[in-house]
């Protein structure tokens, strides 16, 4: 995936995402392909052993969706119900990075506590896992958008879930402690993300004490 996909990875990021993707054929007409900002990627992985892991990269610049875990919202969205397709325009607003956004104190708070914590640097902790800033502007562009129709605590749940999770990759019975600590900060309140974070922890093979996300 990092090899054939590497080319289109690339444009996730706002510096790149106007530039042409270069063929390799030999031809003026054919040389190079733009990709129209109205164009969406959705890919689609089984998580077992016949697959290989997602790369460290894309994960940096993509939503992880489990389908384990029920994906079933009861919302009230205020009537809005989409019919045909969407517009350009709107898939930008929805999608597109922000400037100047926040987060709200709340879940300023509970990231940062995430993200202190798997990046804290301690021998009985196993390694580190690292959160770009890149991954920080995605959820809190998310948080922005969704904030009309979900709670906060809902938004931050779906987005430490599909953003921060994935990233688990590591071994050793410090390494599980990180996690259980992991776990007790984010209690009972994410629910999502709770649920995501047992499984990673119950799968964890206990042979070689390694565990993963995938």
């Amino acid at each position: 995936m990092e090899h054939y996909w590497s080319d289109f990875i690339g444009l996730c990021d706002a510096e790149y995402c106007s530039r042409a993707i270069d063929t390799g054929i030999p031809k003026d007409d054919l040389r190079f392909i733009n990709i129209d900002n109205s164009v969406r990627f959705i890919a689609t992985i089984n998580n077992d052993s016949t697959t290989e892991r997602l790369s460290p990269r894309l994960i940096d610049r993509a939503p992880i969706i489990n389908l384990d875990i029920s994906n079933k919202m009861a919302h009230n969205f205020s009537g809005k119900i989409l019919e045909g397709t969407i517009r350009t325009e709107t898939l930008n607003k929805l999608f597109s990075p922000r400037e100047e956004v926040e987060l709200s104190k709340a879940n300023d708070l509970i990231l940062n506590r995430i993200i202190e914590h798997l990046s804290k640097r301690d021998s009985k902790l196993g390694n580190l896992v690292h959160i770009s800033k890149r991954k920080v502007n995605a959820i809190t562009n998310y948080c922005s958008v969704v904030s009309p129709i979900l709670d906060n605590e809902i938004a931050m749940d779906f987005s430490i879930e599909q953003h921060i999770l994935p990233h688990i990759e590591g071994y050793g019975q410090g390494f599980k402690k990180r996690l259980e600590e992991l776990s007790d900060i984010l209690g009972r309140s994410y629910p999502r993300s709770s649920a995501q974070l047992e499984r990673i922890i119950t799968s964890g093979n206990e042979f070689t004490s390694s565990f993963s996300y995938f």
